[in-house]
């Protein structure tokens, strides 16, 4: 089973966005980079999450402080086969993040691949206009591989780690 991307939309240049940049070429834990900059505790809202056979499908989003400013969705397909019962006790709880589950220290990121979009299908969760960037890639913890994601992000949504509260000005 395959995450099924829905995205339809048109490809552009990839910005030269120092933080964006570090973020697509990032190879470990997304929830310690998101926690690095913004200082803070980076939270996780599960919008859906279902169990198909042996597979867990779950759709979320990280934010910092309003779950309404999103920094980040992703859509995550687990292979319950290959988890321990206390790994696969906390993906169906849904209060933690991966990273918090698995252990950011462990995860790494394979596979890793990304694409912009002009026009797309997630500018309602992101709650911002413009550009998305859909990355994709294999997880694993430690040498076992333990899902596919697709993380969704945006400029803007970023940048929210800066300003988790939405307010204007200048960035750090």
């Amino acid at each position: 089973m395959e995450l099924i991307n829905t995205a339809k939309g048109i490809l552009s240049e990839t910005s030269n966005n120092p933080l964006l940049q570090d973020y697509l070429h990032l190879n470990t834990s997304t929830t310690a980079f998101l926690e690095n900059k913004a200082n803070t505790v980076i939270n996780v809202q599960v919008l859906e999450q279902r169990i198909i056979g042996e597979k867990l499908i779950r759709r979320s989003i990280l934010y910092v402080k309003k779950i309404t400013l999103p920094l980040l969705y992703a859509e995550c397909l687990f292979d319950l086969t290959s988890l321990k019962d206390d790994k696969k006790a906390a993906l169906i709880e849904q209060k933690r993040t991966v990273g918090d589950i698995f252990g950011r220290r462990h995860l790494r990121k394979v596979a890793s691949h990304y694409q912009k979009l002009e026009q797309h299908t997630y500018q309602n969760i992101l709650q911002v206009s413009g550009a998305c960037y859909l990355r994709t890639f294999d997880l694993y913890c430690e040498q076992q591989k333990i899902a596919q994601l697709l993380e969704v992000v945006n400029e803007e949504t970023l940048f929210r780690v800066y300003k988790p509260d939405g307010s204007q000005g200048s960035y750090a």
